[in-house]
């Protein structure tokens, strides 16, 4: 029997990949803990040979952090996997089913570090989620998923 070991969990410790760059000629070195995307890479890498941007792209050029400019800095981050999406803002993230776009998790990202507490059911958080959903998650699913198979934890796959 086969076994398969998946990562399918949206905790920091899982989806925070750091990303080190080294310009040519070098750079004294500093750390800068914003959020960006993996597709970031692929624009910077553009941006610097002067090829035009990608028509409706969300990735931004991180060419600002190694020139010292001021970088447009990104407000939400995405991650997806197996059919269900995290959006992370500074403060908080929040993890939703793709299929459904119904919230599941959320966690403050200041107060608990750790992400042990679930905030999704909590009345007092309801503006937080509706509001990474209205300026995140909505935009984002606006186009749907491009996936091979069904999620793996569809009531229904098909």
């Amino acid at each position: 029997m086969r076994a398969i070991l998946l990562k399918c969990v949206f905790y920091d410790p899982a989806v925070q990949v750091p990303l080190i760059v080294r310009p040519p000629r070098g750079r004294s070195s500093r750390l800068v803990d914003d959020m960006v995307e993996h597709f970031d890479a692929a624009a910077t890498i553009r941006d610097i040979a002067g090829a035009p941007d990608v028509p409706q792209s969300s990735a931004q050029s991180l060419r600002g952090y190694v020139d010292g400019d001021d970088p447009v800095r990104r407000e939400v981050s995405f991650t997806e996997n197996w059919g269900f999406l995290a959006a992370g803002t500074y403060e908080h993230k929040l993890v939703v089913d793709e299929d459904t776009i119904r919230p599941l998790q959320l966690f403050d990202r200041c107060l608990d570090p750790l992400e042990d507490e679930n905030l999704v059911a909590s009345p007092s958080h309801r503006q937080v989620i509706e509001e990474i959903m209205e300026a995140g998650v909505r935009p984002f699913l606006a186009t749907a998923p491009q996936r091979p198979h069904s999620s793996l934890f569809a009531v229904n796959p098909g």
